[in-house]
């Protein structure tokens, strides 16, 4: 089933667009980035005295291409924006498909963060007529411009890749104030996204954000947005902001702001923690905050590697400093990095067990688009699966056997750790005891058989089990 908000302007020749973007997989929250795109177009095109009648469409990831063509069309668009991410790779490439095949006239956009030059597929759709203009970058210059150009008559001829070039953050109004697209979300989760940056101050292999330079959106917008959803009942905020804490002044102006005018108020970042300075753990631990915590590894060689600074005993420590002040702090970690087997994975797995007692998350590595690792897959000999997120599935450094055991250990941490609750104490002492401080001796014996949870959340050999 399908989610709709339309919003429009009178004017003297209205051009309907549709925006619409498949949701991941288990993940139901409305399409953010495509209710901003549309926020974006209602402003710019209404200060120009343009009607562009925008509407919102949010599929859920089992929705059949012809089902949600349906829902497109049935809107009479001129213009179609598809939103293109790793989640929904071929999803929105045989929606494209299935719209060209109905509807001749329309323009087909499609934009997102992992839209490549090199994509092949997206090469082939180029050139055969089925998609008229994939955006890299950022959207929002670029879709105005495709949409005024079609307000005036014109068609949009030639320039299949289209640069999105820089956008100016300040030019950008949070949706909640007018895309009833995302309010059933905030109603239901008392949950709102705030983007406040772009672009990331460091250079990270693996991400797609490094690409860009790190930009800040004017404070007192972030304030006004934080204030608005509040009002609207929202009582976490998610920072879509690459790096939360890189600028200090900054943070310690918005923690006092959530302190005095959001009282209440929790939220998650993604933080440089090694970075944090005492006085600023001390505030985010008063505000109720869920800090995500990037180590990756704690290979000193790896990190190098990947472009990660990272003074990984600083973090340690101030992990520690949070986690003693009650703050919930989430230690994400990446196996199938390049140069690193499956036992490095799990010395960083030990490490951050040993040195502290947040939650350890492991996901595998991503080859994406728009990535320096992009560009270094066959130097690291990768492979991935691009109908599951593109994820690594062999390296010149892991075998294929070696990524599959890696998912089943990091499926078993995963339940170890109920939602943003670490291992339990007495698991914990029981690991201590049993493996020897070990959390990866534990996750591989069990993975194996020959370790078992006892009811009682203690560790017994498979023996053991047997003979209880």
């Amino acid at each position: 089933m399908s989610q709709v908000i339309t919003l429009g302007r009178r004017s003297v020749r209205p051009v309907g667009v549709v925006l619409a973007a498949y949701q991941a997989r288990n993940y139901g929250m409305a399409p953010y980035g495509a209710a901003a795109l549309a926020t974006y177009l209602r402003h710019y095109c209404g200060e120009r005295g343009y009607d562009a009648p925008c509407t919102v469409v949010a599929f859920r990831a089992g929705e059949p291409a012809p089902a949600a063509a349906d829902t497109v069309l049935a809107h009479h668009p001129e213009v179609v924006g598809l939103s293109c991410y790793v989640w929904n790779y071929h999803q929105t490439l045989e929606l494209a498909r299935e719209i060209r095949r109905r509807a001749p006239g329309v323009l087909v956009v499609v934009g997102g963060p992992h839209v490549s030059r090199d994509d092949r597929l997206l090469a082939e759709l180029l050139d055969a007529g089925v998609v008229d203009h994939c955006v890299l970058g950022e959207g929002e210059a670029a879709m105005a411009a495709l949409v005024e150009d079609r307000v005036l008559g014109g068609r949009s001829a030639g320039r299949p890749f289209i640069t999105g070039g820089t956008t100016d953050l300040d030019t950008l109004g949070t949706p909640y104030a007018g895309e009833p697209v995302v309010r059933p979300d905030l109603e239901r989760h008392h949950t709102a996204i705030i983007e406040g940056a772009r672009g990331c101050p460091f250079s990270c292999t693996f991400c797609d954000q490094g690409w860009r330079s790190a930009r800040l959106r004017d404070l007192e917008l972030v304030k006004r947005d934080l204030l608005l959803v509040y009002r609207l009942g929202a009582r976490r905020v998610i920072f879509l902001d690459p790096t939360f804490n890189y600028h200090h002044a900054r943070l310690a102006e918005l923690m006092r702001y959530m302190r005095e005018q959001t009282p209440g108020m929790t939220f998650n970042a993604e933080m440089k923690v090694d970075l944090l300075k005492p006085a600023e753990i001390e505030e985010l631990a008063d505000l109720d905050v869920v800090i995500e915590a990037g180590l990756q590894t704690s290979n000193p060689d790896t990190l190098r590697r990947i472009r990660r600074p990272e003074k990984v005993d600083r973090l340690w420590n101030n992990v520690r400093l949070l986690r003693e002040r009650g703050a919930v702090v989430l230690i994400n970690t990446i196996f199938g990095l390049p140069g690193e087997n499956l036992d490095d994975w799990l010395r960083t797995v030990d490490d951050c067990y040993q040195r502290t007692d947040a939650v350890i998350t492991a996901t595998c590595l991503k080859v994406l688009p728009n990535t320096e690792i992009w560009n270094q897959r066959f130097e690291y000999g990768y492979e991935w699966l691009e109908a599951d997120l593109f994820r690594a599935v062999r390296s010149n450094h892991m075998t294929p056997e070696e990524f599959t055991v890696a998912e089943r250990l990091a499926r078993l941490l995963a339940f170890l750790q109920t939602g943003e609750q670490p291992i339990p104490a007495r698991l914990r002492a029981s690991i201590d005891q049993t493996c020897g401080g070990s959390l990866s001796r534990f996750l591989v014996g069990f993975e194996a058989g020959e370790l078992r949870l006892h009811p009682d959340g203690t560790i017994v050999s498979a023996v053991q089990a047997v003979g209880g």
